[in-house]
């Protein structure tokens, strides 16, 4: 595990300034092909980009070195700024604040792009706020009521891996209560949500809601540092490693909401699985899961 692989999928949605309908037929294909190129300076990939005359759907990849907050921001900023410019956009166009991003995975990408594309056709009878409503009661969120113009909402879950330095067993059984509680602290404390924590004596799974402003590389360089130095500070009594060291890899892969039972259980189920399953062999499966090694 000493590479990184990484595989962050996004539904992004936003509308104009007080859902104005901005976005004509004759602009919006321009408009849609600048934002995919400010993606592109960004190192993400858009899979699917659509919307009305009043909002966009972006379902992307985000690199895990950019932060969702600052890729929205870019897209939003910028192609604000090329609209005002265009002869063909509306003159007082402009971008409401907030947004919505919501994970998806893999086997679910198919579901995100026919729904992305239908959206002119569902839009012929329902309103972005109606839509808003709908993807927010879909993914457990509460609705306020001035989140159509200003609030920003994201829930964006990710699968991640890690193992210790040349998969020594040093995260014993009989320690892993106490070391969960420390992964649990040091990930709130960076603005993330833990739903699930477990693995063996050689690697960790961590299943979090990942903070909006933070890039996933750097949450995740910070969880490694900081649990690095607590376990070589011995701080808890059974057990100290001085030398102690994660592996530089690691993988993450983000969750829809509707898969997050599923994961949860496979955690839960890791000493039952590698009874079975090697750590390497389920680690090839995993990136085999989630597109990342071709079958042979």
């Amino acid at each position: 595990m000493s590479h990184q692989y990484v595989k962050q999928l996004v539904h992004i949605m936003w509308s104009t300034h007080e859902q104005k309908p901005y976005i004509s037929e004759a602009f919006q294909n321009d408009l849609y092909a600048y934002i995919t190129s400010l993606v592109k300076s960004k190192n993400g990939n858009i899979i699917v980009i659509g919307g009305s005359c009043d909002h966009v759907h972006v379902l992307t990849t985000i690199p895990p070195d950019v932060s969702i907050v600052s890729m929205v921001s870019h897209l939003k900023a910028y192609s604000s700024k090329w609209a005002k410019k265009s002869m063909v956009a509306h003159p007082q166009f402009g971008w409401q604040k907030g947004f919505l991003a919501i994970s998806t995975q893999d086997d679910k990408i198919d579901n995100v792009c026919r729904y992305i594309r239908a959206d002119k056709l569902n839009h012929a009878s329902k309103s972005y706020e109606e839509e808003l409503k709908f993807i927010l009661k879909q993914q457990d969120i509460d609705y306020i009521d001035k989140y159509v113009l200003q609030d920003s909402y994201s829930k964006v879950f990710v699968h991640m891996v890690w193992a210790t330095e040349n998969r020594k067993p040093l995260l014993e059984k009989s320690i892993q209560p106490e070391l969960h509680q420390q992964f649990n602290s040091i990930i709130s404390r960076l603005g993330g949500v833990v739903h699930e924590i477990g693995g063996i004596e050689d690697h960790i799974h961590l299943l979090i809601e990942a903070p909006k402003s933070i890039a996933l590389s750097d949450l995740i360089r910070e969880v490694k540092t900081g649990m690095t130095h607590w376990i070589k500070a011995g701080n808890n009594s059974k057990f100290r490693h001085s030398d102690f060291a994660w592996q530089m890899g690691y993988g993450a892969f983000s969750v829809s909401y509707s898969g997050v039972e599923g994961v949860k259980h496979y955690i839960q189920g890791q000493e039952v699985h590698h009874r079975k399953q090697s750590s390497d062999d389920e680690w090839n499966s995993f990136l085999l899961k989630n597109g990342c090694l071709m079958r042979s």
